[in-house]
């Protein structure tokens, strides 16, 4: 079957959960007029105003469940700048995205809260590594800059 005729089970655009809307979104309020530039720019914004957790995970769920790889880039971008676990986790996570410039910029996230400078010799081949279609330069990127900011 072609994919396009392909049907998904519905699921949250907020967090991926299954059948439609959670019922937390429900709740909240959140619409189909949902827009993750604008939510990233805020949460930037607040953070550097008072620093709460909330406003860093709003980025990590866009970071986590956007439909669009630009919208998940400017996630990733975004959280390199932030200093927090759960930022740590999702950048991680997000070397395994299914898009070259996600895991671009989440390596380079990484390697910066890390103060690991990216242009570096010796974390310089890094990140183009990541971003490799094939699967074996990918994975060995992503070893590489884990074993760097262990220490």
């Amino acid at each position: 079957m072609c994919c396009a005729r392909r049907k998904r089970k519905p699921s949250c655009r907020f967090c991926s959960r299954p059948n439609g809307r959670c019922s937390t979104h429900q709740e909240t309020g959140a619409g189909d007029d949902w827009q993750p530039y604008a939510l990233i720019h805020l949460a930037k914004a607040l953070l550097q105003i008072r620093s709460d957790r909330r406003w860093s995970d709003s980025i990590v769920n866009i970071l986590a469940s956007a439909p669009d790889a630009l919208q998940r880039q400017s996630a990733a971008e975004a959280l390199g700048d932030i200093n927090a676990p759960a930022v740590t986790r999702a950048l991680i996570a997000a070397l395994d995205d299914s898009d070259a410039l996600v895991r671009y910029h989440a390596g380079k996230g990484l390697l910066t809260r890390h103060g690991l400078a990216t242009d570096a010799q010796e974390t310089h081949s890094m990140l183009p590594r990541v971003m490799s279609q094939d699967a074996g330069r990918r994975e060995s990127g992503k070893e590489q800059i884990l074993a760097a900011i262990a220490g």
